[in-house]
């Protein structure tokens, strides 16, 4: 029988001894042949690889950003945004501020094909007092306009002002008139505006069988977004920075390449339909307004912001001066937008207003037709 102590004396602990290999080198840690040598070089290989993949993509991202974020880019891919857009939802303000006087006009819109719909508050202040006129305008589907107009606190003083508060019947005849039109639905048709304009139903049936032909002709948009694609006009020429998630440029046209696209234009689908509907529609009328317009305008600066993905506009921003008043504009768009138009179930009529004002000419000027003067050089602004 083996005691104890025997037991320890012949069973010696296990020492790993060196091994020697095929060069006679000691390998002089046991660790290392114990480790799997196939297992590690596996993940070895595969963390490579996630290194290198990573790198890729990281490179990738980078350079489609740095492409996809470019001036030139972002603001091509704007203006292609915009005629490629199906609807719209817009609120923006315009304001001249001059030595004596100021006025603001705040807008708040959207537009779905050729239907509109539009709140406005124009607003004037001078030293002596403050006007708001409140006026709403709509077009439906079927291409009938309607507009209302807060006129409570105009018309008295225009009529003040010409002298008739101690007319007889006068005050009655305004109250009246007031109480029928102030803040409702006013209903025009295509028919009542073409008695006074006899170019109207065929140029507004023109243009709204344009809109209805091409507002989903994937083809002659791209002609179009194709063409100012080629010919860049709207360049920047500084970069704002960003703000809000969009990125801002001060924008300038170009105007060699505007000359350019003019002449692309006259070839395209689209314009050679718009043509047809009137000459005032022809690149040379329209070249003329605009450059009036711009005209007026002294030391203009305009800012264009557009969401840094998505590439969309959602400000525009202007300012100058106009005969020594200064002029400044803001427009925020939202594109795409789901937009529901309807027309009001409750308006007047032309032929009802025409017979309100008729009852208010006769009792103030004795006639049932109003004086052609200018009524606003009345308010007292």
């Amino acid at each position: 029988m083996t005691s104890q102590d025997d037991y320890n004396v012949n069973q010696s602990p296990i020492v790993p001894q060196p091994i020697q290999n095929s060069s006679n080198d000691y390998v002089d840690s046991p660790d290392v042949l114990i480790a799997p040598p196939n297992k590690s070089k596996k993940r070895l290989i595969i963390g490579l690889i996630t290194i290198v993949v990573l790198l890729i993509f990281g490179c990738a991202v980078f350079a489609y950003s740095s492409w996809y974020s470019k001036p030139e880019k972002v603001m091509s891919d704007a203006i292609v945004n915009v005629v490629s857009s199906k609807s719209v939802m817009y609120n923006g303000n315009v304001a001249i501020v001059g030595d004596n006087l100021k006025l603001s006009f705040d807008i708040d819109g959207k537009q779905a094909g050729a239907a509109g719909a539009l709140n406005s508050k124009l607003t004037i202040t001078d030293a002596k007092r403050n006007y708001i006129i409140n006026g709403s305008g709509l077009i439906d589907s079927s291409g009938n306009t309607y507009f209302k107009a807060n006129v409570k606190t105009v018309v008295p003083n225009i009529i003040s002002k010409m002298g008739f508060d101690s007319k007889e019947g006068a005050s009655a005849a305004v109250d009246s008139f007031i109480e029928k039109v102030n803040n409702k639905w006013i209903k025009t048709t295509d028919h009542e505006l073409s008695t006074t304009n006899n170019d109207y139903l065929s140029v507004k049936n023109c243009t709204s069988d344009l809109i209805n032909k091409y507002k989903d002709n994937k083809a002659a948009i791209s002609e179009l977004t194709d063409l100012y694609k080629k010919q860049q006009f709207i360049n920047s020429n500084k970069n704002l920075g960003q703000k809000d998630g969009s990125v801002g440029f001060l924008i300038n046209v170009n105007s060699q390449k505007l000359a350019s696209f003019k002449d692309g234009l006259e070839k395209t689908k689209i314009y050679k339909s718009l043509s047809e509907c009137g000459n005032e529609y022809s690149v040379s009328n329209l070249s003329k307004l605009v450059n009036e317009n711009f005209a007026m305008v002294d030391n203009p600066i305009v800012e264009v912001w557009i969401d840094s993905w998505t590439h969309q506009i959602t400000k525009i921003s202007a300012n100058g001066y106009i005969y020594g008043a200064k002029v400044s504009a803001d427009l925020s768009p939202r594109f795409n937008q789901t937009v529901e138009i309807n027309a009001p179930s409750e308006f007047v009529s032309m032929s009802q207003l025409k017979l309100y004002t008729q009852d208010l000419s006769r009792v103030l000027f004795g006639t049932t037709e109003l004086p052609n003067i200018d009524y606003t050089g009345y308010l007292d602004i």
